[in-house]
């Protein structure tokens, strides 16, 4: 299954990863390995996650991060968001 990101979406994740490395050192890296974890997982199964807001959710195992994912067709998956799960719930629900 083919994961694709929306344009702010991947600039967050970006800014994460940045955030964590710049602060503390190899935490980015860490960051970074568990998205690609919960993208594995989405690509395994992604209707096996429950919604909110309209969107597939998941959190980040030991980061405050939610990806918020739809489905586009059967091959194709799209991360509409690297959310921080704390700040401006929902502020991504418009990125369709």
């Amino acid at each position: 299954m083919n994961v694709t990101f929306h344009g702010e979406a991947l600039e967050e994740y970006l800014a994460a990863v940045a955030w964590y490395e710049r602060d503390y050192p190899g935490r980015g890296e860490r960051f970074s390995a568990a998205l690609e974890q919960v993208l594995a997982a989405i690509a395994e199964g992604p209707q096996k996650f429950p919604k909110r807001l309209d969107a597939y959710a998941v959190p980040v195992h030991r980061f405050p991060y939610v990806v918020f994912f739809e489905i586009k067709d059967p091959e194709t998956l799209r991360v509409l968001a690297v959310a921080h799960a704390k700040r401006k719930p929902g502020y991504w629900s418009e990125r369709r």
